[in-house]
């Protein structure tokens, strides 16, 4: 895949990649799954990063009727807007990165399965609600991640072809909806790992971002040639 040079907008998905806030959703779905007689693992709320509450849970309690799921889902979002001012933080490199593609003029778009109040609210929490324009929510879509449903609307918002923008995602599910929709991805962290074949690189967090994209806008460079000082 050529990358985009230069890009004409960055999209970031929030929960993981530029806010440390799976604590806060964690916390929140297992309450609410224990409430309801479900005991969750570890590695089943792992698997649901970057996915909608709903999907989560639709699987750990599929003999409740829809209508009761979609209640559930607002209390879930209901207890992790009570923690998330608690517990969000930046990702390692997230807002110095920000700034520096804002100081740059570059567009910037978040695009996330979180609902659109709570990505405001985590942007305000990190202080960078400013440099962004489209917020997009797969919350409320008929379709979210993995679904490329998301970002193709991102798109949208942007008035940008797949071939204009890098994504920066760190979940599966977020790395797959983004690839699906055409667009060059970049994957952060321990999670994206076992998705590198859909990824352009893989860094392990967004203090490592600026060389890459330094080497892509001086050599519109490919994943054959990308830095492997950038790779994972």
């Amino acid at each position: 895949m050529i990358l985009p040079n230069p890009p004409a907008a960055f999209i970031f998905d929030l929960d993981g990649t530029l806010a440390d806030t799976e604590p806060a959703w964690i916390r929140a779905k297992s309450e609410v799954a224990e409430m309801e007689g479900a005991a969750v693992s570890e590695a089943v709320l792992s698997s649901f990063t970057g996915r909608r509450i709903l999907d989560f849970l639709e699987e750990v309690l599929p003999s409740h009727a829809p209508d009761h799921r979609v209640d559930l889902v607002r209390k879930v979002a209901r207890r992790a807007r009570l923690y998330l001012p608690e517990i969000t933080r930046p990702m390692p490199g997230a807002i110095p990165f920000v700034r520096h593609l804002q100081g740059q003029g570059v567009r910037l778009a978040v695009c996330s399965s979180s609902a659109t109040d709570l990505i405001e609210q985590a942007l305000g929490i990190l202080g960078i609600a400013d440099a962004f324009g489209p917020l997009v929510s797969g919350f409320g879509m008929p379709r979210s991640k993995p679904d490329p449903a998301p970002y193709l609307e991102t798109l949208r918002h942007l008035d940008l072809s797949a071939d204009q923008v890098i994504a920066f995602e760190d979940s599966p599910a977020g790395i797959t909806s983004a690839s699906a929709a055409g667009i060059a991805t970049i994957g952060l962290g321990t999670h994206a790992k076992p998705m590198a074949s859909s990824c352009v690189a893989v860094i392990a967090d967004l203090s490592h971002a600026y060389d890459l994209i330094g080497a892509v806008k001086a050599n519109n460079l490919n994943v054959a040639t990308a830095p492997s000082t950038a790779l994972r």
